[in-house]
């Protein structure tokens, strides 16, 4: 066993190429206050305009203050953390050392993530289990990965069916709503049970990338879908696009 260290830069200075640096004094101070302006503008309403022949008050603008770029340091408010933060792999490279000794192993512990992403799909702090294999190639992974998926479906629906039941439940409530209220566009789909089925019970369709990027603009020439991002080869795929192939195409 062996441990991973890593020689961390001085927090006050840019390690990110074109990273926003603080240009004069009381820089974060003066945005802070812009901002809060522009967010009492929008919930007030504007103030009484000035009377004929009167001019509206002008603030004398402060004279800024300039930092010598040589001494310029991070602007963390723009930042995604908003402060100095560093992220490590150290629990996933241990753990390949006990893959090559041990064999079947796995990490399972807090994950943090510096992608400035604000969706259910992309969060910067989550829990996440890795199972390590050595001697393995893609076959391999695609397999794990299909039959952990599975199992942990199955293990669900036989172990925890009061849970299903319940959200299927507040499913039918919500469509009931929606058929009653006239909702635009809706359309009744399969519930949560029925899907978590069709996802347990269905072999994984496989695909290169090729493939679904020539099957998308196939289908896209014919079309049979709109995409606000237009597929070509060498973007990568997104939600919208994986979505379909997954629910429209296979």
């Amino acid at each position: 066993m062996f441990q991973v260290t890593t020689t961390l830069p001085d927090p006050s200075k840019p390690v990110v190429p074109n990273a926003p640096l603080l240009e004069y004094k009381g820089q974060v101070e003066e945005e802070a206050r812009l901002a809060a302006e522009k967010d009492a503008k929008k919930n007030k309403k504007q103030s009484k305009k000035p009377k004929k022949g009167e001019e509206a008050p002008v603030e004398e603008e402060k004279k800024k203050e300039i930092i010598p770029v040589e001494e310029r340091v991070m602007n963390y408010s723009k930042d995604f953390f908003s402060k100095p933060a560093f992220l490590t792999v150290s629990g996933q490279l241990a753990v390949e050392n006990y893959a090559c000794a041990l064999g079947n192993v796995y990490t399972f512990g807090p994950t943090f993530r510096a992608e400035n992403s604000h969706t259910t799909r992309h969060l910067s702090e989550f829990w996440m289990i890795e199972p390590e294999i050595a001697f393995a190639d893609l076959d391999d992974n695609m397999n794990l990965a299909e039959d952990y998926l599975k199992y942990c479906l199955k293990y669900v629906l036989l172990n925890n069916k009061d849970d299903i039941d319940y959200f299927v439940s507040e499913e039918n409530r919500a469509n009931a709503a929606a058929i009653k209220a006239k909702t635009k566009g809706f359309e009744i789909k399969a519930n949560l049970e029925e899907r978590l089925l069709a996802v347990a019970n269905t072999p994984f369709k496989r695909i290169t990338y090729t493939e679904c990027i020539d099957m998308l603009m196939e289908h896209v020439k014919a079309k049979k879908i709109k995409f606000r991002e237009k597929p070509t080869w060498g973007i990568d795929m997104g939600s919208e696009h994986e979505r379909y192939l997954a629910e429209k195409v296979f």
